[in-house]
């Protein structure tokens, strides 16, 4: 029985630049793993919804429409999700346009940084990589440490040694182009809450993202009892940047404010993150995602 299955609740397409496979084949891929049910959740992006549905008709999987938003949080990045999202809501739409030309600011701004260290950008290439999307991190990373001319650089050297090596390009976007790091560009982006309000907007349902990486309790609780207040549904307790007792701690943490503690892989596929597997996550029950669904303003439940 589905109830009896496990979810993933946090996947990418290529339709996310760092992304592997497309929106259908990772229907297929969840249902040969024997999932209940996976949320397409593509950076600043929900050109792979229609295709990511449509393949599930056909399926034992039920798909979820979502969204990962990138909002700033002071000099930090941080991501917020989105369950059961219109994709086509007017809000959703004039936040995906300004997000989408933040990212494009930023490649920009990035790739003159990086050359400005001496490391060569093959700009076809990387145009190539990115499948007509802006570049994200892991993307340049990839151009990068592919690139002959960039053998033996120094910032580069840590990346080829394990056990940075293990995923480079994933490591490379926090270790050159993260905010204190040598090419990092600024842009501004929304707010957590204002990222919240937007998926509210399109009938959704907003969750935190991997806040292991980026906040520690219990000194940043406040954090997420102010999105809570703002309409937040939930904090994604379970995935692959949290360890043994971050996981707990936030499911606890999520229960005490009354939130839903969600389940995702954050799965891009192997060549950007060979280390996290689609479903490879804990803690999955189906009973999640009619618990989000539960969470959707009054109006989207009509």
């Amino acid at each position: 029985m589905t109830v009896d299955k496990p979810v993933d609740l946090h996947v990418h397409s290529a339709y996310s630049s760092d992304g592997q496979y497309p929106p259908a084949e990772l229907i297929r891929m969840a249902e040969d793993i024997g999932l209940a049910a996976v949320a397409l959740t593509d950076h600043d992006e929900v050109a792979g919804l229609p295709e990511f549905m449509a393949a599930a008709e056909a399926s034992s999987v039920e798909a979820v429409p979502g969204v990962e938003l990138t909002c700033d949080f002071g000099e930090r990045w941080v991501h917020v999700l989105g369950y059961f999202i219109d994709g086509e809501a007017e809000a959703m739409r004039h936040a995906l346009d300004e997000l989408t030309e933040a990212r494009r600011t930023q490649a920009v701004g990035r790739l003159a940084n990086l050359r400005g260290l001496g490391i060569v950008v093959d700009e076809e290439k990387l145009a190539e990589e990115a499948r007509g999307q802006p570049p994200v991190g892991p993307v340049i990373g990839r151009v990068v440490l592919n690139e002959a001319a960039n053998d033996g650089h120094p910032l580069l050297a840590e990346l080829r040694r394990p056990p940075k090596s293990t995923a480079p390009y994933f490591h490379f976007d926090r270790d050159l182009l993260a905010h204190g790091k040598p090419a990092y560009f600024p842009v501004k982006r929304l707010s957590p809450a204002e990222a919240v309000e937007v998926i509210r907007a399109a009938g959704g349902a907003a969750v935190f993202a991997h806040p292991g990486d980026r906040f520690r309790l219990p000194q940043d609780e406040a954090v997420f009892a102010d999105l809570a207040a703002a309409g937040m549904a939930g904090i994604e307790a379970y995935c692959s940047y949290h360890d043994e007792e971050q996981g707990p701690a936030f499911e606890a943490l999520a229960r005490k404010l009354g939130l839903v503690a969600t389940a995702g892989s954050d799965f891009h596929g192997p060549a950007v993150k060979p280390h996290v597997a689609l479903g490879g996550v804990t803690h999955n029950p189906y009973a999640i995602v009619d618990e989000l669904r539960a969470r959707r303003p009054a109006e989207a439940v009509k």
